[in-house]
Formats: structure tokens, C-alpha cells, sequence
């Protein structure tokens, strides 16, 4: 039985043309530029534009307040919350609005506790911390990818496949994680943390397949995405079934928010031609799956293992500084 939520906060057409219609020119020429991955638009760094930036996050950090677990991640693993490499994702992620960084850095360690839990949030997200059964499940079926390579714009690319998320009650905590591994992953590319994340989402579900649950897990990412994470989404590009999209368009629009509800693209095509629709917004084929019209071959087994690797060197890593 197919069922969504009727007290689901909605976004309507009307409000969102609204929204559109009060955007300033310069506002419409970036959210272009945003788009289409063309131009690179991040701050320019240096060195000691950093260190100041570094020295008022610090300083933003003390007067914020309820930061219990920031504080308890301070005691129990210093050497990563107070990491340059760490506290410059998140100034990145917010166009270094030092305010807004400060802020994000206490959500996310308040954030991280709850949905990881005290063993597991005070160090870097690891392929083995996907140790129960549902996380081992929905691991395997691989629903969000961090894809290889950037785009034109120096972007990293994050794919989610509805198809291969769980439909029942009690994964959906399984899947945010997944969302989080699957983002430290692609922030690993200075780069990406720099010019920000595409998000690519396909969601073919016919009407009868898609459920309230799966609309739950959703609203759980966008949360994440805008208020915890430290990543900046530039872009997003939706490949869905018309009939579904017309259902869950409201529902949708108001997770987004206002920065990305004018970001967003749907298209209503055939699978095999997503690629197609990409190449102009700078998102080569090299980068998207076969199965949706692209040239990249991916082994969920193979790229586990692979990253199980990598995290192990980094924890090896970590273990010797």
C-alpha cells in the first residue's frame, strides 16, 4: 500500500515562483554560474587569509552555546576537531561566514554523537562502523555514491538511486550514515570542499512504490545536508517518473530550501539518457554509471573494499601523529 504523509511541511508552485520572481539579477547570473559548473566561484584562499579566518572561528566557537558534545570531542580527540584540514571544510562549506561555520561545527558534533553514538563519533567515519544488519544492507545496496573524479567546475559529484533505498520502518538512520560516509568521501578532494558538491538524484519509483518511509529518510538528508554537514550543494539534478514527481514536488521543494529550490532541475526522461542531459552543466559521462547513459563501470563490492583500504591507511595515519 502506498501512502505519504498529508502533515509532510509542503512547498507549493506558487510560493516558489514567488521566490523566483524576488531574486536579484545578480542573484540569478550566480545561481547560473552555480548550475552550470562553468566558472569556478570560491573564495580565494591563502595562507594568511586562513589563519585569520581560522583564529575568528575559534573565537565565534567559544560564545556559541549547548556545545556538550563539541566539547567532549575536544577532550577525547583533539588532534581532529582542531585540525586545520578539519575546521577549513566547514568555513568552506559557508563561504567562510564565520557565524554560520561556527554554528555548523557544534551541530554536527551534537549530531554525529546521536547517530553514531559515543564509540564510534569521536574520530573519522569508517567503512567498518556499518557493523549491524540493516547498515550492512543498505552498504551494499550502495543508494548514495560519492562518484570519482570532479565536474568542469571543479565539483565533486554525490548520485542517489531511490531504487536501491530500503522501504522499511527502521533503516532510515542507516541511510543518513551512509550519506555522511558517502560525503567525507568526496571531501576528501580538496577541491570539492572548495567548489562544492553536485547532487544527482534518480528516482524512477513508480507512484506505488514509493512510500512515506521513503519520504521520511529524505527529509532526514536534505536536514543534514543544509544544517549539519560540511559541504555546500551547488546543484542539483533530479532524473524521476512524471506521475511521481508530481506527487512528491511540494514535499520535495520544501526540503530543499530557498538556496537550492532555484538550483534544482528535474528531468522525465528515460534512464540511459541522464548523461545526456548532464554533459551541458559540466558533468561528463566518465563520471556517471552505465546504467544511467554514462561510461563508468561500478562494482559495489569492489569500490567497499577499496575504500576499506583507504580508511585503514587513514586510521593507521592517524594513530601515528
Amino acid at each position: 500500500m502506498t501512502f505519504f504523509c498529508n502533515s509532510a511541511p509542503r512547498f507549493d508552485s506558487k510560493q516558489l515562483q514567488v521566490e523566483l520572481d524576488s531574486m536579484t539579477e545578480e542573484e540569478k547570473q550566480q545561481c547560473a554560474r552555480d548550475i552550470y559548473g562553468k566558472e569556478k566561484t570560491h573564495v580565494k584562499e591563502s595562507p594568511a587569509f586562513n589563519r585569520d579566518a581560522l583564529h575568528q572561528l575559534e573565537e565565534k566557537i567559544n560564545h556559541v552555546e549547548e556545545k556538550e558534545a563539541f566539547e567532549m570531542a575536544q577532550l577525547i580527540c583533539p588532534e581532529y576537531v582542531n585540525s586545520v584540514e578539519f575546521r577549513l571544510m566547514f568555513l568552506r562549506s559557508e563561504q567562510f561566514d564565520i557565524p554560520k561555520a561556527a554554528n555548523k561545527i557544534v551541530k554536527y558534533w551534537n549530531r554525529k554523537v546521536v547517530l553514531f553514538g559515543p564509540d564510534r563519533a569521536f574520530r573519522k567515519i569508517r567503512i567498518e562502523d556499518f557493523e549491524n544488519e540493516q547498515d550492512q544492507e543498505v552498504l551494499n545496496q550502495v543508494g548514495i555514491r560519492a562518484l570519482p573524479g570532479l565536474d568542469e567546475g571543479g565539483r565533486g559529484m554525490v548520485m542517489t538511486i531511490r531504487a536501491y533505498w530500503p522501504r522499511t520502518p527502521g533503516s532510515g538512520n542507516s541511510m543518513v550514515r551512509l550519506l555522511w560516509y558517502m560525503l567525507h568521501a568526496a571531501l576528501e578532494n580538496e577541491e570539492a570542499q572548495k567548489n562544492g558538491i553536485v547532487g544527482l538524484g534518480v528516482n524512477t519509483l513508480s507512484v506505488n512504490a514509493y512510500s512515506s518511509y521513503t519520504g521520511k529518510i529524505s527529509r532526514l538528508i536534505w536536514r543534514d545536508l543544509r544544517n549539519v554537514l560540511p559541504v555546500r550543494i551547488q546543484a542539483y539534478h533530479q532524473l524521476s517518473a512524471r506521475e511521481l514527481f508530481k506527487s512528491i514536488f511540494e514535499m520535495l521543494m520544501f526540503s530543499l530550501g530557498p538556496r537550492l529550490r532555484a538550483r534544482f532541475r528535474s528531468y522525465h526522461i528515460d534512464p540511459q539518457f541522464f548523461a545526456d542531459v548532464l554533459e551541458p552543466f559540466g558533468i561528463s559521462a566518465a563520471n556517471i554509471p552505465v546504467e544511467f547513459g554514462g561510461d563508468l563501470e561500478f562494482d559495489p563490492e569492489e569500490w567497499i573494499e577499496k575504500r576499506r583500504i583507504i580508511d585503514a591507511r587513514a586510521a593507521e595515519g592517524t594513530a601515528d601523529s
